[in-house]
């Protein structure tokens, strides 16, 4: 298979996709991602990163419109890095489908149905997107997968959601991919600017769909010629649909990279009983392709460092409920407690875990202390399909959440919006 025709059957996929025919383990999945991503784009709203990034955009569109709200809900809520994530991708599908989903309406009345597949076609197209181009292993170099499939995603969504054709669809997604590059810089100081590039990517894809419905041509040979897609990987990009059952949610602030042996650390300190005083030593196994980007700093000193492992340790050992900071308002690494536990985590790289990446992203803990070393592997921790967040498990989260940020909407006003599959009383909900 050919990019061009990969991005064909996309396009075929959307253009066909009828909620009325789709399983209702979809369905239930829609609206959960739904509700987490909105749950998201909330409390990042109300972030010193949020309000930084957000206040950028609102002086540059100060009039708003569709494409400018999709901007600013976009980067509200992938900024909280307690979004969901597709591991087969390395993707964060509902940063970008939820928001864009919303923004839509301003456009006109969208039912609960069209914003249904809307949500599930857009999860389609960036999670495909993201497995052909590799996400997993280009995400640790320059590119990164989410930004790569953003547009495109962006504008797959929209032209669903407004009933474009196939052959003008296909036209939206050429345009969408002559604005897309995925390289993306890895600042290390904050506020970051990451969260910015992906809202402008965000707008040219919604661009790209209203241009497509006006008329305006894109040109097909576009695909192959710049989105570097992987030959190898376009057949297993599309598996049997719809991709959105298989993504995950994070439990907490988190990288997912980290997420396993976190999980598996808290684990073994609950049943143990294991105060963090008592701790040596700590070993973390992970797969090669993560070790690196998880043992980054031993002295955080930003928002974006302590989100290590050795950091992440400390807090569940030190400060589990921080888990939930999503803003991090507090850094203990002066604190000597925390210093020592940061100074006597090891991480290594694991040959069988290693040989499960990308399709599971493990970890493994070993712990010594006076009393006997303990071990314990997660392959799935809570938020991956195979450990699966309930309703009440969201709503639990972003609740825990909204405690270190400010609230104005009940996580629980957010959950019947979605129920009611109203994205129009859920756009203005969010924008006030």
């Amino acid at each position: 298979m050919g990019t061009n025709e990969f991005v064909r059957n996309l396009a075929t996929f959307v253009a066909t996709l009828d909620a009325a025919q789709l399983p209702a383990a979809t369905l239930d999945a829609a609206r959960l991602h739904a509700f987490d991503s909105v749950a998201a784009i909330h409390a990042g709203a109300n972030t010193s990163e949020g309000i930084v990034t957000t206040g950028v955009l609102q002086r540059l569109m100060p009039h708003g419109g569709p494409s400018a709200e999709a901007a600013q809900l976009c980067v509200s809520a992938r900024l909280t890095e307690c979004d969901d994530i597709d591991l087969w991708s390395c993707t964060t599908p509902g940063a970008v489908v939820i928001p864009v989903a919303l923004a839509t309406s301003a456009l006109g009345a969208v039912d609960p149905k069209a914003f249904t597949e809307g949500i599930v076609a857009g999860y389609q197209v960036m999670t495909a997107l993201g497995v052909a181009a590799n996400g997993p292993s280009i995400v640790y170099g320059a590119r990164w997968p989410t930004y790569l499939a953003a547009a495109m995603t962006a504008a797959a969504t929209v032209g669903k959601m407004i009933g474009l054709s196939e052959r003008r669809l296909l036209h939206g997604l050429a345009i969408a991919a002559s604005m897309t590059t995925g390289t993306a810089g890895r600042i290390a100081t904050e506020p970051t600017s990451r969260w910015l590039t992906l809202g402008y990517a965000v707008q040219a894809g919604i661009a790209a769909a209203i241009g497509a419905s006006d008329g305006l041509q894109g040109d097909e040979a576009i695909f192959s010629a710049c989105m570097d897609l992987d030959p190898q990987r376009l057949g297993e990009a599309t598996p049997e649909p719809p991709n959105i059952e298989r993504v995950g949610l994070k439990p907490y602030h988190s990288s997912r990279q980290a997420l396993s042996a976190t999980e598996a650390f808290a684990s073994v300190l609950r049943e143990k009983a294991i105060g963090a005083d008592a701790i040596e030593e700590i070993t973390v196994l992970v797969p090669a392709q993560v070790s690196a980007m998880i043992d980054r700093s031993k002295q955080p000193q930003s928002k974006g460092e302590s989100r290590s492992i050795r950091y992440q340790l400390a807090l569940a050992a030190c400060y589990p409920d921080e888990l939930y900071d999503i803003e991090r308002h507090a850094l203990h690494t002066a604190e000597p407690r925390v210093g020592r536990l940061l100074n006597c985590v090891t991480v290594a790289a694991s040959e069988p875990l290693t040989e499960l990446y990308p399709r599971v992203w493990p970890g493994a803990v070993r712990i010594k202390t006076a009393r006997g070393s303990f071990e314990r592997e997660v392959l799935h921790p809570r938020g991956d399909v195979e450990n699966p967040l309930t309703w009440e498990d969201v709503a639990a989260k972003w609740t825990s959440v909204s405690a270190f940020v400010p609230a104005t909407l009940a996580v629980d006003t957010l959950a019947a919006l979605i129920r009611s599959g109203d994205a129009a009383g859920l756009r203005s909900a969010l924008l006030v």
